[in-house]
C-alpha cells in the first residue's frame, strides 16, 4: 500500500473521532493507545471495547486502521500516526472528556520525542 493511502486511512480515522459524542468509544485513540510505541510501552493492558462502538463506520475505519500492520511494523506505524498528528492544524477549543483523551495522548507523544 503506498504511504500516501496509509496516510489517508490514519487521518480518516483522527478525522472520524473529532465528529465523536464525548463518552462514545473513539477509533482514532483506541488505534493510536495499541500501535502507538509510545501508548503500548504506557499502556500495556490497553483494550478495545467493541461494544462502544455505535456506527458501522466506526469497525470500518478501525478495521482499515489495522490492515496498516500488514506492510508496517510497529515503528512504521508509529511514525505514520506522528506524522498525522504533525498535520493537524487547529487545536482543540472545547475541554471536555473526548478532547482531553485526545490532547493527553498528543502531549505523552510530543514528550517522548
Amino acid at each position: 500500500m503506498k504511504r500516501w493511502i496509509e496516510l489517508e486511512i490514519l487521518r480518516k480515522a483522527y478525522d472520524w473521532s473529532l465528529n465523536g459524542t464525548p463518552g462514545e468509544a473513539n477509533v482514532w485513540n483506541d488505534f493510536v493507545n495499541i500501535a502507538h510505541n509510545t501508548m503500548t510501552n504506557l499502556n500495556d493492558t490497553f483494550t478495545v471495547d467493541f461494544e462502544k462502538y455505535v456506527h458501522n463506520q466506526d469497525f470500518v475505519l478501525f478495521g482499515k486502521c489495522l490492515s496498516l500492520f500488514e506492510n508496517r511494523s510497529y515503528d512504521e506505524i508509529t511514525s505514520l500516526i506522528d506524522e498525522v498528528l504533525q498535520s493537524v492544524q487547529h487545536p482543540f477549543y472545547y475541554e471536555d472528556e473526548f478532547s482531553k483523551s485526545i490532547t493527553k495522548s498528543i502531549n505523552i507523544i510530543k514528550e517522548v520525542n
